[in-house]
């Protein structure tokens, strides 16, 4: 899942994928969403998500943004090869 910086994208986003944006972007270091808990509610989120990509905007995420990405590609390269070793040992049976 990729981080998504376009506010009309973002705000039609709905449930898990919303949620998960939120999560994404918190990981990645947003300073509004430091703070407190998370928001629940669909507008809330909502605005949330898009006051980062604000502070995006202006230069405030830029770094974290990037590990944000790195880490996630670490995270797909390291599932993929786990599937592959469950294959070579499904086989060895």
């Amino acid at each position: 899942m990729d981080l998504i910086f376009d506010k009309e994208e973002v705000t039609g986003l709905k449930d898990t994928a919303l949620k998960d944006q939120l999560k994404l972007i918190k990981n990645a270091g947003a300073p509004n969403l430091n703070q407190g808990p998370l928001p629940t509610l669909v507008g809330d989120i909502c605005k949330a998500l898009t006051d980062a990509i604000d502070l995006h905007t202006n230069g405030t995420l830029g770094s974290s943004i990037k590990m944000m990405r790195v880490r996630l590609r670490m995270q797909v390269m390291m599932r993929s090869s786990r599937k592959k070793k469950k294959r070579k040992i499904g086989r060895m049976y």
